[in-house]
């Protein structure tokens, strides 16, 4: 079924699941209402940001009849469990809701390109970067601490004094 503009949920989903096979991922969730759509995609590229701790790459859509995003992001896995952690990242938006007389095939021209941006390398590259940097934060508050840190008394807890 199309939107009211001329342009169905189902040519955005073959189009990004088009996208998404020629960057060698896989479309991995969907959501179609033909009034909602919502699609996940997970990238074959995994890197490690620190041992042991690997990052892949996704891209995740939402279509609706005023607008559609297009949104890489991160996963990583944080436990044995299969808990993941998820962190969007450069948002494409493509407008439809103000436009009075829809190009259908100028939207979709503009859809490719936000997918295939959101499939890059440098796309991907720079979120994990963006992660390494904030664990790298986390080191360099410790380290700022420490001085002052070391200055402080040593408290010993009541009833935990040593014996004599």
């Amino acid at each position: 079924m199309a939107f009211t503009f001329g342009l169905s949920t189902r040519d955005i989903r073959d189009l990004f699941t088009q996208e998404i096979t020629r960057a060698g991922g896989t479309v991995s969730d969907t959501f179609d209402d033909e009034k909602h759509l919502f699609l996940r995609a997970i990238l074959p590229d995994v890197r490690e940001i620190r041992p042991r701790d690997q990052m892949q790459g996704g891209v995740a859509l939402r279509a609706t009849e005023q607008e559609i995003r297009v949104h890489p992001y991160l996963f990583r896995q944080v436990c044995r469990n299969g808990a993941i952690v998820v962190h969007a990242i450069e948002t494409r938006q493509i407008e439809l809701a103000d436009l009075p007389t829809l190009n259908v095939p100028e939207v979709l021209v503009e859809l490719r390109e936000a997918v295939r941006d959101c499939c890059s390398p440098e796309a991907f590259s720079r979120g994990v970067e963006g992660m390494r940097t904030a664990s790298e934060r986390e080191a360099d508050v410790a380290l700022q601490l420490l001085p002052v840190l070391s200055r402080l008394p040593r408290v010993t807890p009541r009833n935990c004094s040593p014996k004599s």
